[in-house]
């Protein structure tokens, strides 16, 4: 469940950020910062969930 919302907000927040974009790089460039964010946002998503789960027990 966690991957599917996870997922979901990733790319919504990807289609935001290729409207937004600068002229794209090289396809090596665009792939590597998709995956960068894409890898920070999973990494907050789950370090917010774990503090939840922390709190409430």
């Amino acid at each position: 469940m966690h991957t599917s919302v996870a997922s979901s907000i990733g790319a919504s927040f990807n289609e935001q950020s290729s409207k937004t974009k600068a002229p794209p790089g090289t396809f090596l460039d665009n792939v590597l910062q998709d995956f960068l964010f894409q890898l920070k946002l999973t990494v907050t998503f789950f370090a917010s969930a774990k503090w939840l789960v922390q709190r409430r027990s």
